[in-house]
């Protein structure tokens, strides 16, 4: 009796500890997850090896979700969004995640009937209220809701974006220009060739000054009555349009959404927020003088394969039958519509902001991830530090505190970026406010430029690679 007691007690214990340590490895991965530590989870097996294998189905599934949000892949997100929602396990976080999955489907994948869909099934979500929403909150959200629905209806009569390739000349002119910014040649609405600058920074399709767009005839959205645009975070006086055509060489775009904004308003609300002085009032001028169209993100990743050629000074788009490095790990994520890489400072891993539109001549490391590596990262006290100073479209920051690395050895896995002496910074980046708190750099215009004579983005397989 005594033995079955103890065998008893020894089998409950052993299946509460194992429980406390699944409870312990699922918590930890879904705050991982939910801080963009994407290269310390993205393996999953090698997670499990290291957790045990004790993740629930649940929460391997919410990984999966997430990896697939990561790794761009919206329509793989979507599904298993789709799945743990029949679930209904997110409980009071429950209505947040149909947010997303409507995000997904509305602005992401443009499927406007599964976008419709999703909102019916949150209005059935709401009317049981499993969770016992309070009926305020309830009522608020069923407002959220018919916004949604709104927005998607509007949308659905817009023509759809829509992108073609041919297998004619696959390569656009980059421009040599004076400042530290990568500007292509691109054609807008059938016939007005314009100068355009490549930004990764930039979250939006495109973004435009209001002059600039009256010239070339950008229509206004049937579905934007707002006087209010937003570009990287940050309102302006503007509106959403919406281009006709874009061709950059052999790809051409239809239907593409752009920014608009009234570049005055900005510099003066910019002037009055920040005090500066007529100065440097006329640099930021200047910059969205040369700076007039800027293509961003959300067209790369619709284009999905780009390759900066430095030495032959072009942009070139690969056909589809031409070689990838799909053997190859990813070392790019994604991450609220921002995209970021994995380089080595030291032979310390680093996730990088990847800021193509930032013209700083070196690149930023954040000062708490030189704090947790000072022993391996040294600042330079031998030399008199130059001034720092950023100018962005919508921010000047000068005389910026900062320190500089001594003898830095930085890295793209395997390969090492020549980099001036004296121009890799150490900066408070929560000080900007535009980046997630798991940000420990910035690499921009220069980092590319000198990591490689042809560089390539991959956002198939979610890959930067140095091609020669």
């Amino acid at each position: 009796m005594a033995r079955k007691v103890f065998f008893t007690i020894t089998f409950i214990l052993t299946f509460f500890n194992g429980f406390v340590y699944a409870q312990t490895n699922n918590n930890r991965m879904i705050n991982m997850l939910h801080t963009g530590n994407y290269f310390e989870i993205k393996d999953y097996e090698a997670c499990l090896r290291t957790w045990g294998d004790t993740l629930d189905s649940f929460n391997s599934l919410f990984y999966k979700y997430n990896i697939a949000n990561f790794e761009n892949k919206p329509d793989s997100a979507a599904f298993y969004l789709e799945d743990l929602l029949t679930r209904g396990e997110f409980g009071a976080d429950t209505f947040d995640f149909y947010f997303r999955l409507w995000s997904l489907y509305a602005k992401t994948l443009h499927n406007y009937k599964k976008a419709l869909q999703t909102c019916d099934k949150v209005e059935i979500y709401l009317k049981e209220n499993p969770h016992n929403i309070p009926l305020e909150t309830v009522r608020e959200w069923n407002e959220y809701v018919s916004g949604w629905k709104k927005q998607t209806l509007q949308w659905e009569t817009e023509p759809v974006i829509r992108i073609m390739r041919d297998n004619t000349k696959n390569t656009a002119p980059i421009f040599q220009e004076t400042a530290n910014l990568l500007y292509f040649g691109a054609v807008y609405n059938e016939g007005n060739r314009l100068k355009t600058v490549f930004d990764t920074g930039m979250t939006e399709f495109f973004s435009m000054d209001e002059e600039m767009a009256q010239e070339i005839g950008v229509r206004k959205s049937s579905y934007d009555n707002d006087s209010i645009t937003t570009v990287n975070g940050v309102q302006a006086r503007g509106y959403i349009g919406i281009l006709d055509s874009v061709q950059i060489a052999n790809i051409k775009l239809y239907n593409i959404p752009v920014n608009v904004l009234n570049v005055n308003s900005l510099i003066d609300q910019l002037s009055d927020s920040q005090s500066i002085d007529s100065m440097n009032t006329k640099v930021v001028k200047d910059l969205h003088k040369s700076s007039r169209i800027t293509m961003g993100l959300k067209v790369m990743l619709l284009i999905r394969r780009i390759v900066i050629n430095w030495k032959e000074m072009v942009l070139r788009f690969p056909l589809d039958k031409e070689k990838t490095h799909t053997e190859s790990k990813a070392n790019l994520f994604l991450f609220s519509d921002k995209l970021f890489a994995r380089i080595k400072v030291n032979h310390i891993p680093l996730t990088a902001f990847v800021d193509i539109g930032d013209a700083t001549e070196g690149m930023y490391i954040d000062s708490w991830f030189y704090e947790k590596n000072k022993e391996k990262i040294f600042i330079n006290k031998s030399t008199k530090k130059e001034a720092l100073n950023t100018v962005r479209l919508h921010s000047i920051c000068t005389n910026i505190h900062h320190e500089t690395v001594r003898c830095p050895s930085i890295m793209l896995e395997n390969r090492k970026m020549k980099i001036k002496k004296d121009k890799v910074y150490i900066h408070s980046l929560v000080e900007w406010a535009l980046y997630p708190n798991f940000t420990e750099g910035i690499i921009g215009y220069n980092f590319f430029k000198n990591l490689g004579k042809e560089i390539s983005f991959d956002f198939n397989n979610m890959r930067i690679d140095v091609l020669r």
